[in-house]
């Protein structure tokens, strides 16, 4: 009987060749960084030393234009030349290196972010220094209708920015009651499985309710 060879590929016990094809990038780029690493400990040949001379006394600034480069160039104007700093290039201290600066642009501040802005719900307690510490009679009685109606909507924060007054006046004329809290307890672990900006949709419609409401 003569034995028949399988012939399906997936058959490795006359495989030869690697479990792989071709060489993978991480050790591609060890090469290079082991080939780079070998140069760099020969001893420097009179043209590299003299490439070296030529470019730490050229005094020709270099314009380096990438095709990254979004938006408009800006105008070649006495204005612009003074308030934007070209790349410049330099070499490292052990002189090994080649070393390339790009300053940042001046980008105008009325399309900057404020460092202090934050919205409402994220605040800290400096906002509640000028706050009243205690409620009168009419708006305990409110607080303890809004609170038993609607306690995700009335919350503790958002009684405290309405009627001026620090919040824990608010937690004391109105405790919430173990159904209440489990119900907000439900809403937060609901809201922590939605989008970001499902969940910013959720508060701005909140707070568009309390805008109408006060």
């Amino acid at each position: 009987l003569v034995p028949v060879c399988n012939l399906s590929t997936s058959q490795v016990c006359k495989k030869k060749t690697p479990h792989t094809v071709g060489v993978p990038a991480w050790a591609k780029a060890g090469l290079r960084r082991k080939n780079v690493l070998l140069e760099m400990k020969k001893p420097k040949s009179e043209r590299q030393i003299q490439a070296e001379f030529n470019l730490e006394n050229d005094t020709t600034e270099l314009n380096l234009y990438t095709t990254t480069r979004r938006g408009p160039l800006f105008e070649n104007t006495a204005d612009t030349e003074s308030r934007i700093e070209k790349a410049k290039i330099t070499m490292s201290a052990d002189k090994t290196m080649f070393v390339c600066y790009h300053p940042a642009k001046p980008f105008p501040l009325q399309f900057s972010k404020d460092i202090g802005y934050h919205v409402w719900w994220h605040q800290d307690t400096d906002y509640t220094e000028n706050y009243r510490d205690h409620l009168t009679k009419e708006e305990t009685a409110e607080v303890k209708k809004l609170r038993a109606e609607d306690p995700k909507l009335w919350t503790v924060i958002a009684l405290s920015r309405m009627l001026e007054v620090k919040p824990l006046a608010i937690l004391l004329a109105a405790p919430l009651t173990d159904e209440q809290k489990f119900e907000l307890e439900v809403e937060r672990k609901l809201l922590n499985e939605w989008t970001l900006s499902k969940r910013k949709i959720y508060r701005a419609n909140q707070e568009l309710v309390r805008i109408g409401f006060w």
